[in-house]
């Protein structure tokens, strides 16, 4: 349950690769741990620990599974979870579908295959991972100096490869977020940098790199357009972009019963200006 805490919403394949995958390895049963995982679900589905809800668009009302009122009960009486969120999807419930599903589901088939292939690389380790729910931070603007806008990207990753650490935030891109609102967060993420915050935030002295996951490659170049559109705005922007497809990342592996190494492998990676540039998860050292 603490990891619905960090994922929000879970497919019943993406929790038999979590949890039900007998020893860990590049393939395994998808089917078998989709089973394992659906017994597993039932029983604290019927004590109230989890509830669900349809994903939209799926052939056979595909399920995503969230933290229901005993399972955040639960979770806060845990002193490390006390400050726990109520997850908002149970007041989607009565709707039969989560409209954020399809782009949870997403980001977290990447999270969970980045976090199953550190089990299998000796030189790959992820030493923190948080989601949504676990990043918020306020940040100030000159033009808006008495409120805070907040800043809230969709995952945040801290790890690396042999002895070079990194810290990486991410935004899954379904396709459907208007320039506007991409340039908002492009602007919103420089601030951040800007004042510093992720010291105290996050306990670290470099600079996070922000990660744009794209349905497409069209839509990857139109991300990249609203990046630098921002970046003409500060002048004083610092930062390091990385932009990726979903497809090319294997962003289905893990519920097809697979783990990926594409990640890692830098062809599928750009900069802000359409540029081919090396993975996140490697070479990067980070701005002081």
């Amino acid at each position: 349950m603490k990891s619905l805490s960090t994922y929000r919403l879970l497919t019943v394949r993406q929790i038999g690769a979590l949890f039900f995958v007998k020893s860990p390895g590049w393939e395994w049963d998808a089917g078998a741990c989709k089973s394992a995982a659906a017994k597993r679900i039932s029983a604290l589905q019927r004590r109230e620990y989890l509830r669900s809800s349809y994903v939209p668009g799926t052939a056979g009302g595909e399920k995503c599974y969230f933290l229901g009122p005993e399972g955040v009960r639960f979770l806060r009486s845990d002193v490390s979870m006390e400050d726990l969120r109520p997850p908002r999807h149970g007041e989607r419930q009565r709707t039969g579908a989560s409209f954020m599903a399809v782009h949870d589901r997403a980001m977290n088939n990447f999270l969970i295959n980045m976090q199953l292939l550190a089990k299998l690389r000796d030189d790959l380790v992820i030493d923190e991972t948080l989601g949504t729910e676990d990043l918020q931070f306020f940040v100030k603007t000159v033009q808006h100096a008495r409120k805070p806008y907040k800043f809230k990207p969709d995952s945040y990753i801290r790890g690396g490869t042999e002895g070079s650490w990194r810290a990486l935030f991410f935004e899954m891109d379904t396709g459907g977020v208007a320039a506007s609102r991409i340039q908002s967060k492009v602007v919103l993420y420089f601030h951040f940098v800007h004042q510093r915050l992720y010291e105290d935030s996050l306990g670290i002295d470099v600079v996070p790199a922000m990660c744009f996951i794209a349905p497409d490659k069209e839509r990857m170049n139109f991300l990249a357009r609203q990046i630098r559109e921002a970046m003409r705005e500060k002048e004083w922007a610092r930062g390091h972009f990385y932009l990726a497809t979903g497809a090319e990342l294997g962003s289905t592996c893990v519920e097809e019963g697979y783990v990926t190494e594409n990640p890692l492998k830098d062809e599928y990676w750009f900069d802000h200006k359409g540029r081919h540039k090396h993975s996140p998860f490697t070479h990067f050292k980070g701005a002081r």
